[in-house]
This record gives C-alpha cells, structure tokens and sequence, in this order.
C-alpha cells in the first residue's frame, strides 16, 4: 500500500506575490501620537502595528538612529475584549478565536485566565503566580504543548513561552481543551493560558492581540494612552529594549510607520509562500516526526531550489500544521487524500511548475535512510575549515544570510585547533564578532571533546539525571548530574602523542567550566566516556580517592548555524547569561580579559561577523588539508618496545624524510594519531580474525587508491 506524506513549506524572501511582511519606517521628525498617526496615514498607511515577535524584531532592526523611544500605532480603546496571546491570524480558523470553556460564575474581575484541573477557565490578577503552558509551533519539536511547573505571573509566564517555545498556550476547541487537561489533571494545579483582557487598539483597527510591555506596565496613570517601543539596545541591560510603555499622547517623540514597500532592484519587497507538498517514502520505516529527518530533508530542498534558481538569501522552513505537526499520513483510498490529490491537480494547474519540481523532490530525498541523509550534509571532510572575517556591521540574522550567500555558513568552531586559527584569521581591530552559535529550543547532552560516535553512551545512577546541567563520576563509577558551579575533582583525557598518560586525575577541586579549561589548557579536554570498558577503567582511578570527578558531560540548548553538532564552547567565566541573550559573539582583541573568550547578547545588535567555507586552492594559496593514513609495519626485532615515545619519534622521523624524498613538502605536519582507547600502535596475531579483516581492507584501499 502506497502512503503518501502531505506537508506544508513555508518560504520568506524576496520572491513573487503572495502575503507582504508589514514593511516599517522610522521617522525621526518629533511630534506627539495624533500628529504622528496623520504622517503616516498621508505618506504610508498607518502607525506601525506588530503582530508577532518576528515583526518586533524586524520593527527594532528598522531603526539605525539613536533615538530612544518611538511612537507606535498601540491606543487605549474605550472598552475591554478578550484577546488570546499568540496573535498569528493563520493559526486560527473561523470562530477558533471565540471559543471559552468558563467555570461558572466567571469571568468576573481579572484580566488574564487559567485553566483548573478540571479544564475550566478562571480568571483572576495578572500578578498571581501560577503555573502555565506554552503552546510550541517550531518544526524541530515534537512537544506542541509544555507544561511548565514553575511560578510564575502572567506576564513573565508570556515572556518565558515567547523567549523558549512560541507563546502562551491557545485553547481553540474543546479536543485541545481536553487534551490540555489531561496534561495538568494530575498535578492538581491550575495554569496560566494565553487568554487576556484589554482595551489597547492598533490605529489601523488591526485586531493583533500582540503586546509586549515592559515588566509592570501597561501603567494605570491617568492620560497615558499612547505607547513606545525601546530602541535603545544598551537599555536592554534594564529589560527596557524592544519592550512598550504607555505615555500621555501629547508628548513629543520619533514614531514609525508602515505600509507597503515600493520594490526597485535595489531593494526587492519582503514576502511569504506557503507552497503544500506532496512525497512519496520509499523507506516506510523512516521517522519523520525525527527532527534530524526533517532537517535534512529540508537542506536538500533548499539546495534543490538554489539549482533552480532561487536566491540564496531566501528562508525555507516547515510550517506547522494546527494539530503541531509537519507531515500528514494519508492512506491508500482515504476520502481525504483523494480531497487532497484534487487539491493538488488544481494547485498544479495553477503553478505547474514549482509544484511538479516539489513532488519530484518527494522521492528523492526520502528514499535514502536517515543516516545516508545527514552524512551528505554533516560529515566532516578532510579540508580544514577556512575563516573569512566581514567588518560590516550586522544583525545576527543578516550575518548568516550573508554568509550563506557568499561562503557556506557563520563561523562554526570544533576545537581549540580551530578557535585558534578563527582568531588569527582576524586582522582589524574590532573588538567582538559573530559566530554561528545560537540558542536553540531544546536541551541536549554533548561532550565537552567532539569526536563522532559513541556520543550516546551513558551511565546514571539510579533517580539520575534530574536539575544540573553538568555531570560527575562517583567513586562507584555511577553518574550524576550537578550544578556546573560545584567544586570537584576532575579527570582530563591526554590525546597528544607524546604522553602515555590517557586519563589524568586533577585532584584540585574547581566548578565545571574552570575544569574545562584546565583540561583544554594543559591536556587535550575533560574526559569523554565512551563505553564501559573506558567507564570501568575511570572507576579503577578514581575509587580510591573516594571523592566524585568531574567528567565532560554537559547540557545545553547551544546550536550551530550549519546545523553541526558540534560541542565545543569557549565561555567567559559566568557566562552565558540567562538573559534572553540568543546569539554569540567572540572577542578578537588581544589586549582585553574577553580575548578568545565567548559572551551571549540580543541577536539584533549590530557587529562584524566571520564567514566560513572551503579554501578555493591556488598555488599561492594551497588548501590545508588533513589525511588519516592507516599503516602496517612489520618489526624485524621483535623485542622492539613500540610503546615507548622515543621509539616512536623516531620511526615518525624515518617517514617524514622518506615522504620529503618523493615530493612531500617541508612544511607539511606529520604526527601520530591516537586510537580511543589512547594507543598508536595495535598488534594483531597471527590469524586473528581482526587482522584478517584488517589485510583485506588494505587490499581494498590498495585497489582503490594504488597506495
């Protein structure tokens, strides 16, 4: 039986008609609200009116004066109405708006609601504190509702919803009703959901529920019926930046208008597609709920359009459907997929073109497996990455873009190797850059040393991991997660060729990052636990010291731009900040304490930024590569210690001259590399199966490659 997957695409860039981002307009004239709302009704089409966090932030970005506070097209109205949190308008069908699920008695005096334990509504003061559930709509969840079991008021509750998920949760119908209900009905505490009452009114007679008050405002004064926005990033500090405030409207200020942008060449209108999707797996045992599957379908989606064509600064993302997924299952026969293969013959007559090559896409990108998917996009080749610093100053967002244009991505950094070669790429004296690292919406485990494979093993201790974000060994050999700012022992791994020593104690208790840094400095890194031959082997060094160790296992919610899971961090001690700081930048001035050092700030300031990609080579400028040369040798004296570092050194100075004799160049790096459980050399008997496999791999090579 064929199954056929629909799914929904949703494309932002310049690109042909559809629906039109509101384009915004700082005008730095002074004039009070009134007179401001005549400007821009004569010359654009109203105050700027703000929808989502995604118009906030592009709102902000508009402005480049230094101007404090503007006008916006937010006014007290004469009378209240209800308004749910999340103001997208495509979240919500007809009537979904209105639904209500009041206890009885209700609603009396407050203006924000919870729901009880039994799934009715309540509302009461907007400073009480209770628990609440965040409605998650990003493609790279399978969580659409989040309990969260933390006290908080309204306003905060909003706040966290909008800074970690999407908002506050919706409650449109009576199954999400019931479904949200079952989620709380065992705690036995009520939560806070989006449902809010006011009377603020958007000029344009928008009906956007959207509001982002500073913490204590909307104020209660009498006159202050008009409201600004802070543009002022260095108030951000304050929790003033990007945040409203109301203020009497005959006050003099800057405003912002919006309206339709006029498209030039120069400067092409902002627009949206949605484009419906039709695909056909061949594996029907593929995940697609994974969210590593959806990326990577995602990726050769987006290269597929970049050969046809489409501009590289163009956005391609998932959309969510209502019921919070992606993908549609439809079986062979159902009414609904015939609705819908008519739904896509109209389409197809209608925009042949776009939705032929869509369809086509489907095969091909889901026939392979999952893993086949992500290694064309995420393993790593021989070629060191190449770092290109840009000194114009940008927005986090408009740096990645950039950077995708004209190189493969921001800057992502694997080890210290290549921070080192990062901060060394950089020749002006700017002080700070951005990098490809991001904060994502979801926390994960990673090893403080990145090294492919065998990253899942794990070994708790019984009730483990709970609250802490960073883990140690007990003299057991059991694991246990921890605050990061505890003082401990610690146990570094040595990957260098010229100690013996793999695993080395520190017996010096520091916090987590201050071991890190230890390690890094002078070994290799924390340790990485593989398996349980390496886990035994730590227990054996550390049980009789009877006192836990820090090991490299840590959890953050830290993306990379290129998608790399890489898990290398290089913070300033106390950083990063839990501020609602989600982009990050590193510090290229030598002089100051930040050197090579990380912070996180708000995404929306304005820095230079460092490219990445593959070096073109030239014979003025030859590619740094690495290879992994497997060798087998065959000692005439059998008694030959091969363990020993001086023997080692000086076979490795035998090859070094033998590669310069046949045209090796002088400054090429030759060293050994050390397997994972910390030895160059293996020996294998004779007859082992192991080296048997191991003759007929060479073979292989041999055959392949005519080493």
């Amino acid at each position: 039986m064929e199954t056929l997957l629909y799914l929904t695409l949703l494309i932002s860039g310049f690109s042909t008609p559809s629906s039109c981002l509101h384009q915004y307009h700082p005008i730095t004239n002074y004039m009070n609200w009134t007179d401001a709302q005549s400007y821009c009704r004569a010359h654009y089409t109203d105050l700027a009116t703000v929808d989502d966090m995604e118009d906030q932030n592009r709102l902000i970005t508009s402005v480049s004066s230094y101007n404090l506070w503007f006008w916006i097209g937010l006014k007290m109205g004469d009378s209240m109405k209800w308004h749910w949190s999340l103001a997208d308008r495509r979240f919500y069908r007809e009537g979904e708006t209105e639904f209500r699920n009041w206890d009885t008695g209700t609603p009396q005096n407050g203006n924000c609601v919870f729901m009880s334990t039994a799934g009715l509504w309540n509302n009461a003061s907007c400073d009480d504190q209770h628990h609440f559930i965040c409605y998650d709509g990003k493609q790279d969840t399978n969580l659409t509702y989040v309990l969260i079991q933390e006290n908080k008021n309204w306003i905060d509750a909003q706040r966290y919803c909008r800074q970690h998920h999407t908002d506050l949760v919706s409650v449109r119908n009576q199954t999400e009703n019931t479904e949200i209900e079952k989620k709380i009905s065992l705690r036995g505490l009520p939560v806070w959901i989006g449902l809010f009452l006011d009377s603020w009114i958007w000029s344009d007679q928008s009906d956007s529920s959207f509001r982002n008050w500073l913490p204590g405002w909307p104020s209660t004064d009498q006159g202050y019926t008009c409201t600004l926005v802070c543009s002022d990033p260095y108030h951000y500090y304050y929790y003033n930046y990007a945040s409203l405030i109301n203020h009497p409207c005959d006050v003099t200020n800057p405003f912002i208008c919006y309206g339709p942008a006029v498209e030039t060449p120069e400067k092409p209108q902002l627009k949206r597609h949605v484009v419906r999707m039709k695909m056909t797996p061949k594996d029907q045992n593929l995940n697609f709920s994974d969210p590593a599957v959806q990326d990577s379908i995602l990726q050769d989606i987006r290269n597929k359009l970049k050969e046809q064509g489409l501009p590289a600064d163009i956005k391609v993302t998932w959309k969510k459907q209502p019921d919070g997924k992606v993908f549609h299952k439809e079986e062979e026969g159902s009414p609904k997929k015939e609705e819908e293969e008519k739904k896509m013959k109209r389409m197809m007559t209608k925009r042949g073109s776009l939705l032929l090559m869509a369809t086509l896409l489907g095969p091909l990108v889901v026939g392979s497996s999952v893993k086949g998917i992500i290694r064309r996009f995420y393993t790593p080749s021989s070629c060191l990455q190449q770092y290109h610093p840009i000194t114009n100053n940008t927005n986090w967002t408009d740096a990645q873009s950039y950077c995708r244009a004209h190189y493969t991505d921001l800057a992502t950094v694997d080890d210290m190797e290549d921070l080192n070669r990062l901060i060394t790429s950089v020749s002006s004296y700017n002080l700070w850059f951005w990098i490809g690292l991001k904060m994502g919406d979801s926390m994960k485990w990673h090893w403080s040393l990145y090294r492919e494979g065998e990253t899942e093993f794990r070994n708790w201790d019984t009730g483990t991991p709970q609250n802490g974000n960073c883990v140690l060994m007990s003299p057991a050999g059991l694991w246990n997660d921890a605050s990061c700012d505890d003082q401990h022992h610690f146990i570094c791994y040595d990957g260098k060729q010229d100690t013996n020593l793999t695993y080395v104690l520190i017996q010096e208790n520091k916090n987590w990052i201050d071991a890190q840094r230890y390690c890094r400095q002078y070994h290799t890194d924390l340790v990485s636990v593989r398996n349980q031959t390496e886990n035994t082997e730590m227990e054996k060094k550390i049980s009789l010291r009877g006192l836990p160790v820090w090991i490299g296992l840590f959890l953050d919610s830290w993306r990379w731009s290129d998608q790399s899971d890489s898990s290398f961090r290089n913070w300033f001690p106390g950083w990063p900040s839990p501020d609602i700081h989600n982009c990050t930048l590193v510090s290229s001035d030598p002089s100051s304490d930040y050197y090579y050092k990380w912070i996180n700030v708000p995404c929306v300031l304005n820095y230079p930024f460092i490219c990445y990609d593959s070096a073109v080579e030239t014979p003025e400028k030859p590619q740094l590569k690495r290879h992994v040369v497997r060798m087998k040798m065959t000692p005439k004296d059998q008694n030959l210690n091969i363990s020993d570092p001086a023997v080692q050194d000086t076979i490795l100075q035998d090859i070094r001259n033998k590669l310069n004799e046949q045209g090796l160049p002088a400054d090429t790096k030759v060293t050994w590399k050390k397997q994972p459980d910390g030895k160059v050399f293996h020996k294998e008997e004779e007859g082992s199966p192991k080296k048997e496999e191991e003759e007929k791999k060479m073979k292989r090579m041999m055959t392949k490659r005519e080493l």
